[in-house]
């Protein structure tokens, strides 16, 4: 169902939210940058 590439993306982008959620940034200033720009900007980087 799932390749190995999908995966790894999901992955990044439970990591990502998390990460985002761990340090408050998101509580914090929300406008800067939405959950999901931030997973666009980090699969179009990598």
């Amino acid at each position: 169902m799932f390749k190995a590439e999908n995966v790894r993306v999901v992955m990044l982008a439970f990591a990502i939210m998390l990460g985002f959620a761990a340090s408050g940034d998101l509580r914090a200033d929300p406008s800067h940058l939405c959950p999901g720009e931030g997973i666009a900007v980090q699969l179009g980087s990598g």
